[in-house]
């Protein structure tokens, strides 16, 4: 212990003069981070307020915006969704033939229409022409297939629309 004492007798003014030194060093070492920091508050203060434009109200205006842009979006999203899942039950597939129901009555007056949709469920309407009048009969169809007997004509038009490519 009293060596140690000795030696810190011997060396105190070396001791004091390396810390003096450190002193020295960090206080120019905060002298100059406090001229950069001032320097950059002055740039900040210069670009963020300046007379004819105040950026900061400005980058918060773009925000706001943004945010209406992405709800706007999402909303859009939302209604294309609807209107694709609604496009699905519309007609979207037309099948058509003529074709002579009663002989001598006229070239191809009948007619057989199947009108279906995304998944094929519609309906097929045929009208018969005769001298005496006309009929027509609508049958509903569901994936391709009713549950009504269909005449070869209607089966032809319903295998028309579904042969259509979308």
């Amino acid at each position: 212990m009293q060596y140690i004492l000795q030696l810190t007798d011997k060396c105190t003014p070396y001791i004091i003069i390396i810390l003096l030194v450190l002193n020295l060093i960090l206080i120019s070492t905060l002298v100059l981070n406090y001229i950069k920091i001032r320097k950059l508050q002055q740039q900040y203060n210069k670009f963020m307020n300046r007379d004819d434009l105040d950026l900061q109200s400005l980058l918060e205006q773009y925000a706001l915006r943004m945010k209406e842009i992405e709800d706007h979006e999402q909303t859009s999203k939302n209604n294309i969704e609807e209107i694709n899942s609604r496009l699905k039950k519309v007609v979207q597939k037309v099948g058509a033939i003529r074709y002579t129901a009663i002989e001598h009555v006229g070239p191809d007056l009948s007619f057989a229409i199947a009108l279906l949709d995304e998944l094929n469920n519609g309906f097929v309407l045929n009208g018969i022409y005769g001298r005496t009048g006309s009929y027509t009969y609508a049958k509903p169809i569901k994936e391709g297939i009713s549950k009504y007997m269909l005449s070869e004509e209607e089966k032809e038009a319903i295998q028309i629309a579904i042969n259509q490519q979308i």
